[in-house]
């Protein structure tokens, strides 16, 4: 005897699936308080003095891309706290909640910081799960050559994503660094607020 299973979605045009057995367990840890986030590190050498105000911009002309390659990073989960949770899109998403730069002072510690974030618990409702936090370490010299180390930790809800899907997207985010162009970059600033692919 066959059971067929009937899944009702919600009555938002945004619906896209329910989460499965195995997806379900992270929102429910995340009630419980424990394991929040999965966070994948890429550290980059940077030989050049890069004022933050830039260094956000080049980041934020990124995202487009980045959501394009990358459809779970468009989605929230939808009534997590429930026995049906399930995907839903995003129409935008804002910058401003995905995309951090924080500057490591002198004796600070990452390790501090990526507990810091990995503790965080994730938004319920609308909004993204993930986030790219970019810790900036001082440079090492003041002279002419400058080497400092920007390490930018991709902080993400297991829901959305694995530690291969981290090293997925800063392979995809290398690939939009260096694809970008500064003139072009400049002249062509990326909003805010970024309507997500359909």
């Amino acid at each position: 005897m066959k059971l067929n299973t009937v899944v009702a979605m919600s009555s938002s045009s945004n619906a896209l699936r329910p989460l499965g057995m195995t997806e379900k367990l992270y929102p429910a840890r995340q009630s419980l308080g424990v394991y929040h986030s999965v966070i994948v590190t890429a550290t980059y050498k940077v030989t050049l003095k890069l004022e933050d105000t830039f260094l956000y911009t080049t980041l934020r002309a990124a995202v487009p891309g980045l959501l394009h390659r990358h459809p779970p990073l468009c989605c929230y989960i939808e009534d997590g706290d429930t026995a049906t949770p399930r995907f839903a899109r995003l129409d935008t998403v804002d910058v401003r909640d995905v995309l951090y730069c924080v500057s490591l002072e002198e004796g600070g510690h990452l390790e501090e910081k990526l507990q810091e974030l990995h503790n965080q618990p994730w938004p319920v409702g609308p909004k993204p799960l993930w986030k790219l936090a970019v810790m900036r370490e001082p440079p090492t010299n003041s002279d002419t050559h400058v080497d400092s180390a920007l390490h930018m930790a991709l902080v993400y809800h297991h829901a959305i994503g694995d530690g291969l899907s981290g090293t997925a997207f800063h392979q995809s985010l290398l690939r939009e660094l260096e694809s970008m162009d500064q003139k072009n970059q400049e002249s062509q600033q990326t909003p805010e607020l970024i309507r997500t692919p359909t």
